[in-house]
């Protein structure tokens, strides 16, 4: 399809805002991607940690993310045409862990987009959720999408969504503007210095 689209030479831009599986990124698919004209990209990944991972189906590892990444920056790809999907209130999810995801996807350079956890009924994870965060089991599946989000626990306080929200806003705006705040720049090192003095 990318070869024929190549070959049309259209004039129009792809987008994928549903998020792309990040395995199946090889460095040949996300050449032909930018000759294609694709402009925004979404890798679905959703945490990075290793045991979230194991428990969900190992969809995607941080090693493939990262190839991912590095084959569509070579492809000609900025950060800011990145975003990599991270999950936010999965069942048992620890502040800690949604952090540790946020720097990991932040020091590759990319944009963040917090998806929140919507649990389908009859999946392991529905039933999880239900324990979890208790709420009504046949209640109508549309009471906890994204429009409303009931799941709160002691791992994962309301305060707490609304700081991630505002951390990750921050650091898609420093990829905006082309700085990595967890990366290797000159900028990064000196704040990261002097977060370490005080």
């Amino acid at each position: 399809i990318l070869d024929r689209l190549i070959a049309q030479r259209l004039d129009c831009a792809f987008h994928t805002p549903n998020g792309l599986h990040a395995r199946e990124i090889t460095s040949t698919l996300a050449r032909k991607m930018y000759s294609a004209h694709f402009q925004t990209i979404r890798l679905s990944f959703e945490s990075a940690s290793p045991d979230r991972q194991r428990e969900m189906g190992t969809k995607v590892t941080n090693t493939e993310l990262e190839a991912a990444i590095e084959h569509l920056k070579r492809a000609g790809f900025r950060g800011k045409d990145l975003a990599i999907y991270l999950m936010l209130g999965l069942p048992g999810q620890s502040l800690q862990e949604v952090i540790e995801s946020i720097v990991f996807v932040a020091r590759c350079g990319v944009k963040i987009k917090m998806a929140l956890f919507s649990p389908i009924p009859g999946t392991r994870e529905w039933e999880r959720a239900v324990y979890e965060y208790g709420f009504d089991a046949h209640a109508d599946p549309l009471l906890h999408n994204n429009t409303l989000h009931p799941f709160q626990s002691e791992n994962m306080p309301e305060e707490a969504f609304e700081q991630v929200a505002g951390l990750v806003k921050l650091i898609n705006h420093g990829v905006d503007m082309g700085i990595n705040l967890f990366g290797d720049s000159m900028v990064a090192q000196a704040i990261w210095r002097a977060v370490e003095r005080m």
